[in-house]
């Protein structure tokens, strides 16, 4: 785990990197980023909860700017450093080293790689509703799905929680750290084309 802030873009950034890996790391130092802290926990589970329960902290205070109209390589997981909440990734260790993992879950997974999407015709938006985005969708970046969803009242989380309403995200792909988070909290997974089919029902 680890947390970046970029003083040019004045936000934060919590992430996620495999071990031994800093290729991710060099990405954000070369984007101006300053790495404040890196911890390591057990597995991917407790390192998703440790990057959920902060970016539920920090979610009234989303990153604008520059950050999302450059695109940056996650710029969901991102907050302004305005925000009067100092983070401390340390903090966390502990709680994170007690999760386990369902293994049984996990063999599920693996049996069935492909992120099951709903049909447009058993999906409908309302405004206020919270919507998370993964993946890339057809024609538009990150950031014009993130204006699209929010120009018609929806709000835009960076990771799946027990709030959000909706999970976007292409088919046919292989379950990320997200559609997980989806598939174990009963979170809807719903491909981009059905998105804008609802957004449309929206305007």
């Amino acid at each position: 785990m680890y947390l970046f802030h970029f003083p040019d873009w004045h936000a934060y950034k919590v992430g996620i990197t495999n071990s031994g890996n800093d290729s991710r790391l060099d990405r954000h130092r070369l984007a101006g980023g300053r790495l404040l802290e890196l911890i390591e926990v057990p597995h991917r589970g407790a390192a998703f909860w440790v990057e959920q329960e902060v970016l539920n902290a920090m979610m009234p205070w989303p990153a604008t700017g520059l950050p999302t109209d450059r695109v940056i390589s996650g710029w969901t997981e991102m907050w302004d450093d305005s925000a009067p909440i100092n983070v401390r990734l340390g903090d966390y260790i502990e709680a994170a080293s007690a999760i386990t993992l369902d293994r049984e879950l996990i063999e599920d997974w693996k049996r069935n790689r492909s992120v099951p999407v709903l049909p447009s015709s058993d999906f409908t938006l309302n405004r206020g509703d919270t919507v998370c985005f993964t993946g890339s969708g057809p024609e538009k970046s990150r950031a014009q799905w993130k204006t699209l969803a929010q120009g018609v009242g929806l709000r835009v989380a960076g990771s799946v929680t027990s709030i959000t309403s909706v999970l976007v995200a292409p088919p046919g792909g292989s379950p990320n750290a997200k559609v997980v988070a989806a598939l174990s909290t009963g979170v809807p997974v719903i491909s981009y084309e059905v998105f804008l089919a609802a957004v449309e029902g929206l305007k």
